[in-house]
């Protein structure tokens, strides 16, 4: 009968340890969902801001490529125009 008691006892603190495990091995999933969840936030976040930099990216890309052309256009028209004041020679 002692030995029976014996063993309900160690099997009912057996037990208890799997319990406070268990709890604690739960803080820890939840740990790591509340981590996995903010890396996914922060990933969304960076994807957003790559896309905004790209788009920023293109905009002068194409403003620069304006530039280029309108600087082109003003050296022709300054030859035309130096060639007809060459004309007028005092």
């Amino acid at each position: 009968m002692e030995k029976g008691v014996e063993l309900a006892t160690s099997a009912g603190e057996s037990l208890q340890v799997i319990v406070e495990s268990s709890k604690q091995l739960l803080g820890q999933v939840q740990t790591i969902a509340a981590a996995a969840e903010q890396q996914s936030a922060s990933a969304a976040q960076i994807g957003d801001n790559i896309q905004r930099v790209t788009a920023v990216s293109n905009e002068s890309a194409m403003a620069a490529g304006q530039a280029s052309e309108a600087a082109a256009e003003l050296s022709r028209q300054s030859e035309r125009m130096r060639s007809l004041v060459d004309r007028f020679k005092l």
